[in-house]
């Protein structure tokens, strides 16, 4: 539960193996769910997203569109490098990992490259709480529903270093201090 004990938080954590310069997770999308109807929610189909601070809404591909036999709810602008264009709203179930999600959210078809399905853009990140870290050459993006706190760097300072403590002599035949039950010159003492 959050601070107001009202809302559950769920949260996750996706590492990449080095740093990355287009933010990628697995989405899970299906037709749009009121949980407090009491119905069970919609089977979801997997799909490859994007994440995307610089778009103020989701977008899905026609992709999705078929995947799920949606409907279309209703037509709306949207500006976007060639200019402006009419395209068709959608509403949807979206379930990021570890039960991170939406149960409606309106998204917008488009055009979507580098073999993404979805876009997930400002209309969900600004519900939570989003953050990227690039440390020790590998990339790191965390998000939670809904936003908790507010993480500040400058506030937090710099790392603290991690204080030396010296060890005490080892003889070597005393058990090794890693817990192996074995003797020091047996394990860690070669």
């Amino acid at each position: 539960m959050n601070q107001r004990g009202a809302v559950p938080v769920h949260a996750f954590t996706t590492a990449y193996s080095r740093v990355v310069r287009v933010l990628t997770t697995e989405a899970h999308v299906g037709p749009p769910h009121d949980p407090r109807a009491g119905e069970p929610p919609p089977p979801l189909k997997s799909f490859q997203a994007i994440w995307d601070t610089g778009a103020s809404a989701s977008v899905i591909t026609q992709q999705v569109v078929e995947a799920l036999g949606l409907k279309p709810i209703g037509m709306t602008q949207v500006r976007h490098v060639q200019g402006v264009a009419e395209a068709e709203q959608y509403l949807i179930t979206l379930r990021l990992p570890s039960n991170v999600g939406i149960a409606a959210l309106r998204v917008t078809k488009g055009i979507l490259s580098a073999g993404a399905d979805m876009l997930i853009g400002m209309d969900v990140i600004a519900n939570g709480d989003f953050a990227v870290t690039n440390f020790a050459g590998q990339t790191k993006l965390s998000f939670r529903l809904p936003s908790c706190e507010h993480i500040d760097f400058v506030q937090s300072g710099p790392p603290k270093p991690k204080p030396y403590v010296a060890a005490a002599k080892v003889g070597r035949n005393d058990p090794c201090p890693c817990g192996s039950g074995r003797k020091y010159k047996h394990c860690h003492g070669l």
